[in-house]
């Protein structure tokens, strides 16, 4: 049911689902690499926050890979992606498509915001160019190829790390432009804003 309303509500906005599974399972995860140097605060191969991380990186590479397939269904091909996670609220309105990809180097930019990056880049949000969605939908495969070559404590310093060795333009937008915040539904239906990842 929450499956069909929400394929449902997108359809009725003009926009296409490429993907759409509802499940009570996790995903499963491939044999973890226990790799010291990468996501050292909470590693993959021993804990369940790494273990879940890697989990929101698979389901984000099966949606791209179904991606893939619609553009070469159609014959077009995508000048955005973007992710945001489960507990997103919008304050306000997404950037403007035309206005991030008036920029030269929009393809291979990676748009983020600019607070609460932990060392890296805020991963709650992110907007990128159609170059750059192949590293950035890919972080699963990337992590267990082996990661980086530098040092990474958490997935903000990860996706930071990722970009830069993939050679992608950063830039971090300010809540003003990026008006998201994580939040929960309370069961009187306000919002509670979790005040750790507040950025506005």
């Amino acid at each position: 049911e929450l499956q069909r309303r929400v394929v449902e509500r997108i359809s009725a906005t003009g926009a296409c689902v490429t993907c759409a599974e509802v499940t009570l399972q996790p995903e499963q995860l491939d044999a973890v690499p226990a790799n010291p140097r990468q996501l050292e605060k909470y590693p993959p191969s021993s804990t369940k926050t790494g273990q879940r991380l890697l989990r929101l990186w698979k389901a984000r590479e099966k949606l791209w890979n179904s991606s893939l397939e619609l553009e070469a269904t159609l014959g077009l091909s995508y000048d955005l992606a973007m992710w945001a996670r489960d507990d997103a609220v919008w304050l306000g309105d997404v950037p403007r498509p035309g206005e991030l990809l008036a920029a030269p180097s929009a393809p291979r930019t990676l748009w983020s915001r600019t607070c609460r990056g932990f060392g890296g880049l805020n991963d709650k949000v992110a907007i990128f160019g159609r170059e750059a969605a192949p590293t950035l939908m890919t972080l699963y495969s990337s992590f267990l190829r082996g990661g980086l070559p530098t040092n990474s404590t958490n997935a903000e310093r990860y996706l930071l790390g990722v970009a830069r060795s993939a050679d992608l333009v950063v830039q971090t937008l300010p809540f003003e432009r990026l008006p998201e915040a994580s939040a929960m539904l309370m069961n009187n239906l306000s919002l509670c804003t979790f005040r750790h990842y507040w950025c506005g």
